[in-house]
């Protein structure tokens, strides 16, 4: 089973929550994330108050119109109005560009935690009040 077949049910239920949201430009999805703001397992006994973004993907096309980096401001600007003083994301460790990218926005590397499946790089944001 490949593994975005065994996360349908999670992704699916997670949509159902309300936490995907999609950005539409000239009627198509340009770009997807997942927020949450659950403490998660990978960050071990960690309870900050944060909010987890999740599978932050941008369509080809908007690539190279900052699409991310807005995006990733508006999580902030929300993190502020809900009081949140952290971002926190994960992404495969062996990922330097994406990495290069989330750390050129000011993302802090934290650690490298061994799912069993993947090596994952966490990242936190401190978000300014």
């Amino acid at each position: 089973m490949d593994w975005l077949q065994s996360k349908r049910l999670e992704i699916q239920e997670s949509i159902e929550l309300g936490s995907y949201y999609a950005i539409d430009i000239d009627n198509q999805i340009a770009a997807i994330v997942e927020i949450k703001s659950s403490p998660e397992e990978i960050w071990g006994n960690d309870n900050k108050l944060a909010l987890y973004i999740h599978k932050l993907a941008i369509r080809r096309q908007y690539a190279d119109k900052s699409l991310g980096r807005d995006i990733l401001k508006l999580i902030q600007a929300r993190a502020t109005l809900q009081g949140v003083k952290y971002l926190r994301l994960d992404c495969v460790a062996n990922n330097d560009k994406l990495r290069q990218y989330y750390e050129s926005y000011g993302f802090t590397f934290t650690t490298e935690v061994n799912t069993g499946e993947i090596t994952l790089a966490l990242y936190e944001y401190e978000v300014e009040s």
